[in-house]
């Protein structure tokens, strides 16, 4: 974990010269686009004086070291076009798509596990059919077409549509969860059509080993051989897939965020982007960044708890 912990300096460092040089050498400017957006028009002595004042005319080395100053304290920057800070921005909208994330996480794991273990140990039987049936439609359409669904669904049958004001969880934790549930619900099972098919496959590779052979010659009860001898083993794959996917969750998912009136993260990053907007575009990354390498240590965590031979590797 240490080695783990110290690898993640260079990997960070990386990542933030990879992102600001590539910010600059991308066709646009912040001063253009400002510009541009501005009542005046696209005016050349505005775009240069716009550029002075956002400090686009300093050398890029010189850039990036202000840049990597502020960051060692935990300074962001301000944002280009509203002034805010980054850091308030992100630390404002990251519980609301960490919040989803999770949930969506949580369900899709509850129902892939689940329905992926059901599928092997009924390997070829209906209940088997059923499942990757399912799982292949879930993993064929498209996750707006199961939001826009469900939106159209609860309001014909049930006459509720999701509120359409945000409140936090902890203002209001009746209205956010009533909000949350749906596109938890939705990304959830979207998720769960991959993560079903990955335990059915382990699973059933696992199914097929000398000790659980074993497990059942000598007679135990179906359940603790299932879980206990096979699942166990099984989980590897399926931690590795679970980790890299809420990585991506908390990057922010633009289509659902729109749908059901959610800001956070992806709708700032996708503002950021067109608007090259480049305190918030490379706070962002560095955000998405940092949690991906803090969740490639808790699933390197994992392995070693669910399987005890990695520790002496």
């Amino acid at each position: 974990m240490l080695r783990r912990l110290l690898l993640a300096v260079p990997t960070l460092f990386l990542v933030s010269v990879f992102i600001f040089f590539l910010m600059r050498v991308l066709p646009g400017d912040t001063a253009v686009v400002m510009a541009i957006s501005g009542e005046t028009g696209l005016d050349r002595e505005q775009v240069e004086r716009l550029r002075r004042q956002l400090g686009l005319d300093e050398p890029l080395v010189i850039q990036y070291v202000d840049w990597l100053g502020g960051l060692l304290r935990l300074d962001l920057g301000e944002s280009a076009f509203s002034r805010r800070s980054v850091r308030s921005d992100l630390g404002e909208r990251l519980p609301r798509t960490v919040e989803l994330a999770f949930l969506s996480m949580a369900c899709a794991t509850l129902i892939g596990v689940t329905l992926g273990i059901l599928s092997a140990v009924r390997r070829d039987k209906p209940e088997d059919l059923l499942v990757r049936t399912v799982s292949v439609g879930g993993l064929c359409l498209p996750v707006f077409w199961f939001a826009l669904l469900g939106l159209v669904l609860l309001a014909r049958l049930f006459q509720w549509i999701p509120p359409v004001r945000y409140e936090s969880l902890w203002e209001d934790p009746l209205s956010n969860l009533s909000q949350m549930a749906l596109p938890a619900t939705v990304l959830g099972f979207y998720q769960a059509a991959a993560l079903s098919r990955l335990t059915r496959s382990a699973m059933l590779e696992v199914l097929g080993r000398e000790y659980v052979r074993t497990a059942w010659a000598k007679g135990l009860q179906a359940r603790a051989v299932v879980l206990r001898h096979a699942l166990r083993n099984a989980l590897l794959p399926v931690v590795t897939v679970v980790g890299l996917v809420l990585g991506t969750l908390v990057a922010g998912n633009v289509v659902l965020e729109a749908i059901f009136l959610i800001p956070g993260l992806g709708l700032y990053a996708v503002n950021g982007v067109r608007q090259n907007d480049y305190p918030v575009v490379q706070g962002m990354t560095l955000l998405v960044a940092c949690f991906l390498v803090f969740v490639n240590l808790l699933v390197d965590v994992l392995y070693a708890w669910l399987d005890p031979r990695i520790r002496y590797a």
